[in-house]
């Protein structure tokens, strides 16, 4: 609303009246302002907005100087009343101060004391006040330790290196601990700690023997984890899947030639390069138990061109042996399980250009851990080689 409406005048008759009303509206309204000379009344009686604006040239309420910042306290400076400073030094060190006494700063701020009052205080230092203080001196390397139960206090403690064992029983081992510089880490003590240089030798050695080591495949395993438990397990590498061939056999002397099996193989191939002997006498593959080959319950047949042989000591191979000629071909063994293994192949006679094709089955007493080449009447190998891979 307006501060002061006057009534217009808008005829001589009553004029005086309506102009000394005027009068005294605005006398009112003079009354109700605030004067820039200080005349009364001149201060407010409801708060006062200033739509977002600033005061300027604000001054202070004693005195005719402004609050101003003048920094840091410096000796030399000239401060005037109203002054704000921070004192870097002496009794009030960290506090801000307000000049009461107009002056060129001394020497000290503590000479000047009297010219000053705290403005700001920090906060105090001392037991129980918030503050962490320190001994008044201390040793250089030298640990801190709580002095009494406040929190607030400490003293100096005992030197790094030299005597700090003293402080905690725990801590005394550590002074008999030394380093261990031995690539090997035989000694595998629990007092001593291997130095970088050393874990490096026995890293290195580790993955040296791990790739110039020529693999077992019947007793090499293979490391996993087990994602049910989160343990680590091991397994055969035979049992991981995949061929894996035994030593090639010369089939050039004896009556037999035996191959170990492995645990848990489902599946052999007896593969006969050229394998001849000394007479006529078939070639048997027999399987068996306990490093003994089994002799008994084959069931099969081997057939060639003009003739058929029945198998009943082994897997006849081939039926129709000739002296001195050699026999070629792959033979398939296969369990189907409960330690019963079917047999299948084709053998060929080069000399003779006789081929003969078998099949045949035997249910072992035991676990299968041997396999045999032989003849059935014992004949003696004279050329060719047989190789075994299983799975």
């Amino acid at each position: 609303m307006a501060k002061l409406v006057l009534d217009d005048i808008t005829s001589g008759y009553a004029s005086t009246t309506a102009l000394n009303t005027a009068f005294t509206a605005i006398e009112t309204a003079l009354e109700n302002t605030l004067s820039r000379d200080g005349t009364s009344p001149n201060q407010m009686s409801a708060n006062l907005d200033l739509n977002g604006y600033a005061i300027l040239n604000a001054r202070a309420t004693s005195g005719n100087e402004n609050f101003i910042w003048q920094g840091t306290w410096a000796t030399g400076e000239v401060y005037t009343v109203n002054n704000l400073v921070y004192a870097p030094e002496g009794t009030n060190e960290g506090a801000t101060l307000i000049c009461v006494t107009a002056n060129t700063a001394g020497a000290t701020l503590d000479g000047d004391a009297a010219k000053w009052a705290v403005f700001a205080q920090r906060g105090a230092s001392g037991a129980g006040t918030g503050d962490v203080v320190g001994p008044a001196s201390s040793t250089a390397d030298s640990l801190a330790r709580w002095n009494g139960t406040t929190g607030k206090l400490l003293k100096n403690g005992a030197v790094i290196g030299t005597d700090v064992q003293a402080y905690h029983a725990n801590l005394a081992a550590l002074t008999s601990v030394t380093t261990d510089t031995d690539g090997t880490l035989a000694a595998n003590s629990d007092t001593k700690i291997a130095t970088q240089k050393a874990v490096k030798t026995y890293a290195d050695n580790l993955i040296s023997a791990a790739t110039s080591a020529t693999p077992d495949s019947t007793n090499d395993y293979f490391l996993f984890e087990d994602a049910t438990d989160n343990t680590q397990k091991k397994a055969l590498l035979s049992s991981l899947g995949g061929f894996t061939l035994a030593p090639t056999q010369a089939t050039t002397s004896g009556t037999t030639k035996d191959f170990v099996i492995p645990s848990g193989v489902r599946r052999i191939d007896v593969v006969f390069n050229a394998v001849s002997t000394n007479s006529t006498s078939p070639l048997l593959v027999q399987l068996g138990t306990a490093s003994t080959p089994t002799v008994t319950g084959y069931v099969g047949q081997a057939n060639y061109v003009s003739a058929t042989s029945v198998m009943d000591t082994g897997f006849m191979v081939q039926g129709n042996v000739i002296a001195a000629n050699g026999n070629t071909g792959v033979v398939h063994i296969h369990t189907i399980g409960s330690n019963i293994w079917v047999e299948s192949g084709v053998v060929h006679q080069t000399s003779t250009q006789y081929g003969t094709t078998s099949a045949g089955v035997v249910t072992l007493g035991g676990e299968l851990n041997i396999l045999r080449i032989t003849t059935v009447s014992g004949d003696t190998f004279d050329g060719g080689s047989v190789a075994v891979s299983y799975e």
